[in-house]
């Protein structure tokens, strides 16, 4: 596929454009003029030919769920689709924004975790990492909630005198570090606890509060990486 840009807010992170599939038969053969005041002198020619993207109605029905990747390998980069037009030429004109949660995350130094828990603290931090890039508000905080549950108790039990093994939830070793003095820890894990908690249904009910927001995943996504810095694991 092709994206063609048609506009770009850089302040709102707002794209509006365009979206087209290679044809069946590419190259395909065309008649190019010249030049445009030449219209007698065209010639034959083989060009690479792509067709207009339509929007499907499955698509509107799970329109809130679409996002739009550009690009390929480490230069991804994924977008929430705000609207789709039909223009009068049949086109679909596509608005979208930047998806802030893709920045969120450092890199992490696989040497600097802890030994006994580097394998666990990697799986969970892969699956937060790829949940911003498909899923929604919900399973991205879930996932966070995951990967900072991993990584503190690492933290915790690298820190611990006694022979323990147990791990604990979020919301206890907010507790913990908070013991510690260690704020920023548990504060970022007192918070993303806070958010998860939101996507109950019971909660919301007990509470009035609504259900997790794009940017409430963009928050789980930056206090995780809080956390990992502040535990010194990143480049």
């Amino acid at each position: 596929m092709l994206f063609r840009e048609d506009s770009f807010d850089p302040v709102a992170r707002v794209r509006r454009g365009r979206l087209y599939l290679r044809a069946d038969r590419s190259p395909a053969p065309w008649r190019v003029v010249h030049h445009v005041a030449d219209v007698q002198g065209s010639m034959a020619k083989d060009l690479a030919t792509f067709l207009s993207w339509r929007a499907s109605d499955d698509f509107f029905r799970h329109r809130s769920d679409a996002v739009l990747v550009l690009g390929s390998g480490d230069r991804t980069t994924v977008h929430t689709i705000l609207d789709v037009e039909r223009l009068a030429n049949g086109e679909e004109l596509i608005t979208f924004r930047t998806r802030a949660t893709l920045s969120g995350l450092p890199n992490l130094i696989e040497s600097l975790l802890p030994d006994n828990h580097a394998a666990l603290i990697t799986e969970q931090y892969e699956k937060a990492a790829s949940s911003a890039f498909r899923a929604d508000a919900e399973s991205v905080i879930d996932r966070c909630r995951e990967a900072a549950t991993a990584a503190l108790n690492a933290e915790r039990l690298s820190l611990e005198t006694a022979e323990v093994s147990n791990g604990k939830d979020l919301a206890k070793l907010a507790e913990y570090f908070e013991g510690q003095k260690r704020f920023i820890l548990s504060n970022s894990a007192r918070t993303i606890a806070l958010l998860h908690s939101r996507a109950k249904s019971v909660e919301r009910l007990k509470k009035g509060t609504s259900a997790p927001h794009e940017a409430d995943a963009e928050l789980a996504i930056a206090l995780l990486g809080s956390i990992y810095r502040e535990l010194r694991w990143v480049r």
